[in-house]
């Protein structure tokens, strides 16, 4: 089953708060930090979030678009959340990262512009995200090629978790249930959506519609 986790993308304390309030009822949530120039604008920063996330109960996961994550990765270990997963970019500044020892998993981001790299490179961590969608934003278009490196990476013979983030709705769903997919990030469509459970229950069902046809 391709699992879906909402995410939260935002530049002032007010609209995350807002946007965290929306999503009562998921258990988990995806937080995506933005930080300019390796993004076109700043979010609002890990230690910002961490405060105005101090007293959620969610399992939590991180997606660090930032050239230098080593020291939010610092912060993020020593927090009291729940974290699940941490996404790095392959084209940060990881330098250093095998001698920590974190609470949380790592993962790793492929930007749609960026090739994948060896198998040896991806087994080091327990989660590739593919960027699916622009980079760094919510609500824009959604790119069939980029989710196809789900394939390569199959191929290549990675058995770990496949996830994309980016362009995820009832459309492109259509698209994404037919490739080997484990997690999807969903940005717009859930804030945007008058009853994001609802309608979550909808993205799930067509998401692992090739899975339910299979089973009769």
């Amino acid at each position: 089953m391709i699992k879906i986790v909402p995410n939260i993308l935002s530049s002032s304390n007010e609209d995350f708060t807002t946007q965290l309030s929306r999503l009562e009822s998921f258990e988990s949530i995806d937080i995506d930090i933005c930080e300019a120039p390796f993004t076109l604008k700043n979010s609002v920063n890990v230690s910002t979030a961490i405060d105005l996330l101090s007293l959620c109960d969610k399992n939590l996961s991180f997606h660090l678009m930032m050239p230098n994550p080593i020291e939010s990765l610092a912060l993020l270990n020593k927090s009291n959340l729940k974290l699940e997963t941490v996404f790095i970019h392959q084209e940060s500044n990881i330098v250093g990262l095998e001698n920590q020892n974190y609470k949380f998993s790592i993962g790793i981001t492929v930007k749609r512009e960026s090739r994948l790299k060896d198998l040896s490179f991806y087994n080091k961590y327990n989660s590739v995200q593919l960027m699916t969608g622009t980079f760094g934003g919510q609500g824009l278009d959604f790119d069939e090629e980029s989710l196809s490196k789900s394939l390569l990476l199959r191929d290549m013979g990675f058995t770990k978790e496949v996830g994309i983030d980016g362009g995820v709705n009832l459309n492109t769903a259509k698209i994404i249930k037919d490739y080997p997919i484990d997690r999807v990030s969903v940005g717009s469509f859930i804030h945007k959506s008058k009853n994001p459970q609802l309608d979550s229950m909808k993205l799930t069902l067509a998401l692992n519609m090739r899975n339910i046809e299979e089973s009769f």
